[in-house]
């Protein structure tokens, strides 16, 4: 099924669902979700030749044409056909070496974990967002022990935006829990015993609560600071088109396109994001949020709007400790509209905001503060006071177990240039306020297959901004 934006742009699912609304004046369809087992065979989008923005047969790097102070994106790259895609993989191979015993108990394992999680929020309403995921409606001021939330900054200030994006909750027009005139705010539902089923058999916990999908997988984009080396796991590979400012910092501000990578095999992921990080302790700390592609974490196709967070450099997720959205406690959600798990609409523009304000890491999203971060999570030598690294950047994980290079595409697709996927009007946050984002670093570690093109203080309406992607494998040039 598909599900067409405003901006003409597709959004990946199989079967089309009636608009929750009557004349709703979004120029879009919603649609039921596409689970992984639904997905698992055939590509979803349509299929064909694919493009690459930018490229020339025999080119090393894409070429950028830069904005003018006028325009909202340069003119169009050259492109190039090639091979379409393969359909979507299945990665079984995980449960070969796994008795049935352990099978089961992992799987009663994770099963209790969600289970009892959500018995501890006051839950007091649910409801089914336009998409199909289930719903909670907590009372906000239950997620602290004081019962009381703290004060929130003034609203956070957003550039311009060509075509802002929506959560699939922001659509549902006649959701009535969405009333000003109560307490309740939204979590996505995390059922274990649903995702046991389709996306995460063999793994254990530890597995479903970190960042990449095994729990020994802790490889960070590369910053001066430490970042991008080996880890304990081999299984998974991490390509990045990354940038990173070091230097005290309290928070950052940027626009994100929202593309609809295609994402090829179940446990891989694309992304783009920000991450605020220290390592000041001698151990990573970060705070993240961007978008998301994720069977394995959503169970569909679509792009998701995320957070993360870890106090040990990934490598014991849990409650207080780290892990995505509200899978694991540390999160206080305040806002009614915007909440992290959602499904967002592809194409449309994504400002995201991080913040510390009196104590808290606040994070925003469309100029609203969507809740917070405590930075009492954090040790008091480092991200609960301060960062150290700004890092914005593309990522996806690259599942090596047969060793094949992946089709997974990194923003949208496209390598570095005009039609690629993009991050504009990019701030780092020092003490004294938003300044322009200066990366001390700009890297794309495999540049046959995903690149970046970054334009730091350009001096037009885009300000900071960089261009990133790729088609992975489909590349004439990834080896």
């Amino acid at each position: 099924m598909f599900l067409r934006g405003s901006s003409n742009r597709w959004l990946p699912h199989s079967r089309v669902a009636a608009p929750t609304a009557a004349g709703l004046s979004l120029a879009l369809t919603l649609a039921a979700i596409c689970s992984v087992s639904a997905c698992g065979g055939d590509d979803p989008r349509p299929s064909g030749l694919a493009t690459v923005s930018g490229v020339d047969a025999g080119a090393s790097a894409p070429s950028v044409t830069t904005p003018d102070a006028g325009d909202d994106k340069p003119a169009s790259a050259t492109a190039i056909a090639v091979p379409a895609r393969p359909a979507l993989s299945n990665t079984a191979n995980r449960c070969d070496t796994l008795s049935a015993t352990q099978i089961q108990l992992y799987a009663d394992q994770i099963a209790a974990f969600f289970a009892q999680s959500r018995a501890r929020l006051n839950v007091l309403d649910t409801s089914v967002s336009p998409v199909g995921a289930p719903i909670d409606w907590i009372d906000a001021k239950s997620q602290t022990a004081a019962a009381k939330l703290a004060s929130a900054p003034p609203a956070p200030d957003v550039p311009e935006l060509t075509d802002p994006v929506l959560t699939a909750l922001q659509t549902d027009l006649l959701n009535p829990l969405l009333g000003a005139d109560s307490n309740l705010v939204p979590v996505a539902r995390i059922d274990g015993v649903a995702q046991l089923l389709q996306a995460w058999q063999c793994l254990t916990l530890s597995d479903v609560l970190s960042k990449y999908g095994s729990a020994n997988d802790r490889t960070p984009p590369p910053t001066e600071s430490g970042g991008g080396e080996s880890t304990p796991d081999q299984t998974w590979a991490h390509h990045y088109a990354s940038t990173y400012q070091l230097g005290a910092a309290y928070g950052s501000a940027a626009v994100l396109q929202v593309p609809s990578p295609y994402v090829w095999r179940n446990d891989e992921f694309s992304l783009g994001q920000v991450a605020l990080s220290s390592s000041a302790t001698g151990t990573l700390q970060t705070l993240e949020a961007g978008w998301q592609i994720s069977r394995t974490l959503y169970n569909d196709n679509f792009p998701h709007l995320f957070i993360y967070y870890t106090t040990n450099a990934y490598t014991n997720p849990g409650d207080h400790r780290g892990g995505y959205n509200r899978e694991v406690d540390g999160w206080v959600q305040v806002s009614k509209k915007v909440y992290p798990g959602d499904a967002l609409v592809i194409g449309h523009e994504m400002p995201i905001r991080i913040y510390m304000f009196e104590g808290n890491w606040w994070i925003g999203v469309n100029g609203e503060w969507m809740g917070y971060y405590p930075a009492s999570l954090f040790a008091s030598t480092g991200l609960g006071v301060v960062g150290d690294t700004v890092s914005w950047y593309g990522e996806i994980t690259d599942y090596r177990f047969d060793n094949i290079a992946t089709y997974t595409e990194m923003g949208n697709g496209q390598f570095a240039g005009s039609q690629s996927a993009y991050v504009r009007n990019i701030q780092f946050e020092a003490i004294t306020g938003l300044t322009p984002y200066l990366p001390g670093g700009v890297s794309a570690d495999k540049p046959g297959c995903y690149t970046i093109d970054s334009h730091p203080n350009s001096g037009t309406v885009w300000g900071s901004y960089f261009f990133y992607g790729g088609p992975g494998k489909l590349s004439l040039l990834c080896p």
